[in-house]
């Protein structure tokens, strides 16, 4: 018998019982022992050795047999809390192997000392313990099989519990991938939304169809490209630098707008909101998103360039504005003198003659000008009819050059003309005489005393070509393309020696448009002269077609003036009866057509103004009399537009003489025969 106390062994239920501790101890003891020892993680298994100890004994004692559920409780418990602390399977079989060993040492010893003690007489209870151990080891390997069992059962359901909701995780990461794909694909796809893909060294990666439709390139052909400076217009390459510089140094840059280069070498503008993708510095990978916003750069380009129109018009208008008071007012003084003379002097005096001659000049002056308003307007409109015939150009050039001869006289300017075989035109003749007397003023407008203007007429490549070319002051080569416009004049001091309007080019430029030809302007620069250029259709040659014309003082007619101002019709019945006709003079309507059924006139010159009933009345009610169905009806009217002639040729009048009247054609239409010029003239 050992040194150690003796313990004494009657059953070994109770035993177990009595003895946990010792068991426990011994347990502990293999444990520290064993070369690969069992982790003690959290004592668990230590707690629950006095528990499993008690469940044997219990069982022991019932005399049950082993299985059915009588033992395993704390064992089973054990291997799920070990599982729950992520033991493995040879951790847990190591562990109840040395539980195993230190219950069997502890009772072998037991009984070693019982047998010393109790020597032959305790044969009977030794056969009877030995029993009990027999039972306790077959115990012991039911309850630890279980225990094992319900351990790998139970981690394989674990695993099998992990491996669905991994297997549900990845399920649900894939979905979630390719809804995520999805979404990256619509987005590429994006028919207004370019994504070019590059690196900040310049390399370009790939690009999606809406920038491939942007750019004209394929995205095998944007690959190719050296560099991101072959998309990009040269005038950007420093803001796309400093944007590529702030990528490489923050991963983002703000939204910038430049142009880029088609592969047709166009341009168009974007706007670009780039980021970083991955890596850094220059093998920084990034993309941009793109907007083509070349219809709105366009549309503010349009905007920017009209309210820079509608500033230049405003200008131009207030310009205006103060030409025309100053040119409307010089003629006044003149005139207001001239009266003055011709009130004081003797009528057969020079001064008397002089005054005449200035009253006269200025008159035609202020005519001029308010016919170049007219027809600017007319002509802006579309509302200018042309008289067209087959004239000869050089008949044209001649007479006007004819008129202006003495014009050139007085301003100490030699005109030279020169034309060459016949240059039949279909045109209007008084228009393009128009245009060319326009040239010629403003050309002696701008050519000093002792200068030279030359007029050429000369047929080339099917167009007739009129040259008016002068050695005065020239123009500014960038002022010529406005030199058209309405308004328009060359630079002049605030004294406006030369006068005008601002108007002759522009009617020069719309008449020669209307007649299917073109105007321009040529000038080496300032001094050195000027050159402008029509050029007309050539038609077959014909016979030239020769107005009617009446002879104005064949015969002394009656005629009756139906005017309210007081001023113009006393003056036109004085213009008549100077030249033989007996004139009758109505203030209104009403009495107009009483007075036309008393004195049954030959002619009846009509205001269409008029205070009680308009001229277009007076008219109709005249018309519808049989005792004056003969006599000549003439509107006379400062309202001459195209739909004011329909007017009056509806209301049944034969002619129409816009206000103030040239007195030639006064006279002229007043001594036609009624019907044979119907009202056809608009100015």
């Amino acid at each position: 018998m050992s040194s150690r106390e003796a313990i004494r062994l009657e059953t070994v239920h109770a035993f177990l019982r009595e003895h946990r501790d010792h068991i426990l101890r011994t347990w502990e003891e293999l444990v520290v022992a064993e070369v690969r020892r069992v982790e003690l993680t959290r004592l668990a298994l230590r707690d629950s050795i006095p528990a499993f100890l008690d469940e044997l004994a219990d069982w022991l004692e019932t005399g049950a047999p082993p299985g059915g559920g009588a033992l395993g409780g704390q064992s089973h418990e054990h291997v799920l809390d070990r599982l729950d602390q992520g033991f493995d399977l040879g951790q847990v079989l190591r562990e109840y192997r040395l539980l195993r060993e230190a219950i069997l040492r502890v009772l072998l010893e037991a009984e070693q000392d019982e047998q010393d003690r109790a020597g032959p007489r305790g044969e009977g209870q030794r056969r009877s313990r030995i029993l009990e151990l027999a039972r306790l080891n077959a115990g012991l390997d039911v309850a630890l099989t279980d225990s094992i069992e319900e351990f790998v059962a139970e981690r394989d359901r674990r695993a099998a519990a992990d491996r669905k909701r991994a297997d549900a995780e990845r399920k649900r990461s894939e979905g979630e991938l390719r809804a995520s794909e999805a979404r990256l694909q619509k987005a590429l796809s994006a028919p207004t939304v370019g994504i070019l893909f590059f690196r900040l060294d310049g390399t370009l990666q790939s690009a999606n169809a809406a920038f491939e439709r942007m750019s004209g390139y394929g995205s095998s052909e944007l690959t190719r490209l050296p560099h991101w400076r072959t998309l990009t217009a040269p005038e950007f390459w420093d803001v796309t630098e400093r944007t590529a510089v702030e990528l490489a140094a923050k991963g983002e840059a703000p939204p910038y707008e430049k142009q880029l280069i088609r592969k047709d070498g166009s341009r168009w503008w974007g706007l670009f909101a780039p980021t970083r993708l991955s890596g850094s510095g220059l093998s920084s990978e990034c993309m941009e998103f793109i907007i083509d916003i070349h219809a709105r750069k366009q549309a503010e380009e349009s905007l920017r360039s009209a309210n820079e129109t509608l500033r230049e018009a405003d200008r131009r208008k207030s310009e205006f504005l103060a030409v025309l008071s100053h040119e409307l007012r010089n003629p006044l003084g003149p005139i207001r003198n001239g009266i003055y003379l011709l009130e004081r002097a003797a009528p057969d005096s020079e001064q008397a003659t002089r005054a005449r001659e200035v009253v006269r000049r200025q008159s035609e002056h202020l005519t001029r000008l308010i016919d170049d308003l007219l027809d600017v307007t007319r002509i802006s409109h579309g509302k200018i009819p042309l008289q067209r015939s087959r004239v000869d150009l050089r008949e044209i050039v001649r007479k006007t050059t004819d008129d202006l001869y003495s014009v050139f006289d007085q301003a100490g300017i030699h005109l030279r003309v020169d034309t060459a075989g016949p240059m039949w035109i279909e045109a209007d003749a008084t228009r393009v005489a128009q245009v060319l007397t326009n040239l010629l003023h403003n050309a002696t407008k701008f050519t000093a005393r002792g200068g030279a203007v030359r007029v050429s007429a000369a047929a080339r490549d099917g167009r007739a070509e009129l040259r008016v070319v002068d050695d005065g002051i020239g123009m500014d080569p960038h002022a010529i393309e406005h030199m058209f416009e309405p308004f328009a004049q060359a630079e002049q001091s605030l004294a406006r020696t030369k006068g005008g309007l601002g108007l002759g080019l522009a009617l020069v430029k719309n008449i020669v448009e209307l007649h299917g030809g073109t105007v321009t302007a040529h000038s080496e620069g300032v001094g050195r002269g000027s050159e402008f250029l029509v050029r007309l259709p050539l038609v077959t040659p014909g016979a030239a077609e020769q107005p009617r014309a009446a002879d104005p003082g064949a015969t002394a007619l009656t005629v009756l003036v139906i005017e309210d101002n007081e001023d113009g019709a006393q003056s036109l019945a004085d213009l008549l009866e100077l030249h033989g006709h007996d004139v009758r003079v109505a203030r209104d309507g009403r009495s107009g057509i009483a007075l036309a059924r008393e004195v049954h006139p030959d002619v009846i010159l009509c205001d269409i103004g008029l205070p009680d009933v308009d001229g277009y009345e007076v008219a109709r009610t005249l018309r519808h009399d049989g005792a004056l169905r003969d006599a000549r009806l003439v509107a006379l009217s400062g309202y001459a537009q195209r739909e004011d002639l329909q007017r009056a040729r509806d209301a049944g009048f034969d002619a129409h003489i816009p206000k103030p009247p040239d007195v030639d054609e006064l006279l002229s239409v007043v001594g036609g025969v009624r019907g044979a010029d119907p009202v056809s003239r608009a100015t």
